[in-house]
């Protein structure tokens, strides 16, 4: 449900005896304090103080809780994870008050969900590859993750059980256990990281703690993100999509006298250029009769509607609505 989050309050004591380092930089040519960093760093537990007195909390809540994240965290482990919390905090040296940690407003937060998948988890990897999502679409393809992101947001796909064997943080006694088990977790995490971006994204309810531990708002913004991702909706980057592919198109045209828009599609890649049309060959047509005369946007129609049936098949849109009933599905 909810991974990493990083929480925000003034509503707190320091102790004298605490585990706080301070770490200055000063300019040495003036003896000026450029500036200082009040911090604790615990494992899957960072606390630093501003110079306003505000406490930032960054920490992973099934680490936290269950020592990995390849165990999710539930609508009623609120408390448990409060607990957890002030228990870290005090350790610190940090005085708080459960109602202080639970109605705390929130700078970043991690949805995700952990899908036992029904084949190969590098079928739906790759699925996932041929899609993109406007403005978030820098695509990372390496060691079995798929990531769109930007400053502010990601969307990652992963093999968690690859992962969780490879992460040095987690206990031995953990990694052990998942020695010769089948890999057929695929993890999804949706990451807004930043409060103004949580703010904008999660405007419909308070940004507390406790508000967002909340199955139902995880299930709806991983579910929004699928559709972000597959369904590419968003009429501006298809308006992108329509003069980018024109103006490669006219450059080409440019350049060569035959088989252009073969020549197009090597470049472009067939199932990149179906998607960013939404696999609508009105809008296609359109598209082509920009470039083509009437014989030839019929020639190239009929070929991309008999290469369209060897691309999305059945089994691959199964694949997708396997990922959206799983996630609609309690842990």
């Amino acid at each position: 449900m909810l991974d990493t989050v990083r929480i925000i309050t003034k509503e707190f004591e320091l102790r004298e005896n605490n585990k706080f380092q301070v770490r200055t930089i000063i300019d040495l040519s003036t003896g000026e304090l450029l500036s200082e960093k009040v911090f604790c760093n615990e494992p899957h537990f960072n606390v630093d103080i501003r110079p306003d007195d505000t406490l930032y909390l960054k920490t992973s809540l099934p680490k936290l809780i269950y020592g990995s994240s390849l165990y999710e965290i539930k609508e009623q482990d609120l408390e448990r994870c409060v607990d957890a919390i002030e228990r870290k905090l005090d350790y610190t040296g940090v005085t708080i008050d459960k109602s202080a940690v639970s109605e705390s407003e929130l700078s970043r937060v991690d949805f995700c969900r952990n899908l036992k998948v029904e084949h190969n988890l590098m079928d739906y990897i790759v699925l996932l590859s041929k899609y993109r999502i406007s403005r978030r679409d820098k695509l990372e393809y390496k060691k079995e993750t798929v990531a769109f992101h930007n400053g502010s947001q990601d969307l990652v796909f992963y093999n968690k059980l690859r992962e969780t064997k490879q992460d040095k943080s987690i206990e031995q006694e953990i990694r052990d256990m998942l020695k010769g088990q089948q890999e057929n977790i695929l993890r999804i995490e949706s990451r807004l990281k930043g409060k103004r971006v949580v703010d904008r994204e999660l405007k419909r309810i308070d940004k507390k703690f406790n508000n967002v531990f909340s199955f139902e708002l995880c299930k709806n913004r991983l579910i929004g993100e699928m559709d972000k991702l597959t369904n590419n909706d968003d009429s501006t980057q298809l308006e992108l999509n329509f003069q980018e592919n024109s103006n490669l198109l006219t450059h080409i045209k440019s350049k060569k006298e035959r088989n252009i828009f073969l020549e197009f599609l090597s470049i472009k890649g067939l199932d990149r250029f179906l998607i960013e049309f939404q696999y609508d060959f009105q809008m296609i047509k359109e598209f082509l009769e920009l470039h083509f005369k009437k014989r030839q946007v019929y020639t190239i129609l009929q070929y991309l509607k008999e290469k369209q049936e060897l691309l999305l098949k059945p089994e691959q849109r199964a694949l997708l609505d396997e990922i959206r009933q799983k996630i609609q599905l309690a842990a």
